[in-house]
């Protein structure tokens, strides 16, 4: 009869313990939406309020942790034997859930990349959004339009995957990237006018990007093996169908690809327009 009772008062206590924790983070919720809706204004930046949000966020998480751990402090003995006894096969069952916790955490304590950052992982291409224990999030940019712009999708990619695949950050130690842009001129035109005049318009449109990627190759320099002897914009010349194909190879901000070919094309056909030059594109 003794035992019977005693497990009778242990199976009380368990249904008791779930209760009180219930209220507890009903009461914890509550009170978070609240502090959320005082703390975070509409007229804020948006960046500012998510990040406002996820701290107020890992506060009240660790604040449940703590509450709940007190209630349930008196049964660690039976919890950590469960655990013991299941361990084996909860980490088989849940192998790829504890290996995406694993990598939030390796994402938070060693930042491959961070909030707004572009990247490239397994093929897809965005500014991140979002980190979260099992996954991080990515506006999509690239693969339906062109010029590596937004296509407006969110792309959910497990924290696994930072294991398995590389990883292409677009601006850690090094924010600008190598862009190119072709222009094809007939054979029998005047390409080496053409050549003088794209040499121009890149290094008048690229002038200060070049200046401030001087300063950011000394900075990452000191952590990363990163050189260039040669970062002003540069035309090559090949020849190939009977045209001559003249390439400008210059630096750009990753988001700024689309809006500074736009620039170049424009002035570039503007000027050979206005000078009436004999330049024959293809």
């Amino acid at each position: 009869m003794e035992w019977f009772i005693k497990m009778l008062s242990t199976y009380e206590g368990i249904i008791g313990n779930i209760g009180f924790t219930f209220i507890i983070l009903l009461i914890s919720e509550v009170f978070r939406k609240t502090v959320v809706k005082r703390v975070i204004k509409s007229k804020e930046d948006i960046k500012e309020q998510y990040n406002k949000r996820k701290s107020i966020n890992g506060v009240f998480i660790l604040l449940d942790i703590l509450l709940v751990g007190t209630i349930w402090y008196r049964w660690s003995t039976y919890i950590v034997t469960f655990i013991g006894v299941f361990s084996a096969g909860l980490a088989i069952a849940m192998k790829e859930v504890i290996i995406n916790i694993v990598g939030g955490i390796y994402i938070i304590w060693a930042k491959p990349f961070q909030i707004g950052e572009r990247i490239e992982i397994n093929g897809y291409i965005g500014d991140v959004v979002d980190l979260g224990f099992f996954q991080f999030s990515m506006l999509e940019v690239g693969n339906r339009v062109g010029g590596e712009q937004s296509t407006g999708r969110i792309v959910q990619v497990p924290n696994m995957q930072i294991f398995s695949v590389p990883i292409e950050n677009y601006e850690k130690g090094f924010k600008y990237i190598w862009h190119e842009i072709k222009v094809e001129v007939k054979k029998d035109s005047d390409w080496e006018k053409a050549k003088i005049i794209l040499q121009e318009l890149l290094e008048e449109l690229t002038e200060e990007i070049t200046i401030e990627a001087k300063k950011q190759i000394e900075h990452a320099g000191k952590k990363y093996l990163i050189y260039y002897s040669y970062l002003t914009p540069i035309v090559y010349t090949s020849f190939s169908n009977e045209k001559v194909i003249l390439t400008g190879r210059f630096l750009c901000e990753p988001r700024q690809t689309r809006v500074i070919e736009n620039n170049i094309w424009e002035k570039f056909l503007k000027t050979i327009e206005i000078n009436e030059e004999k330049i024959e594109l293809k």
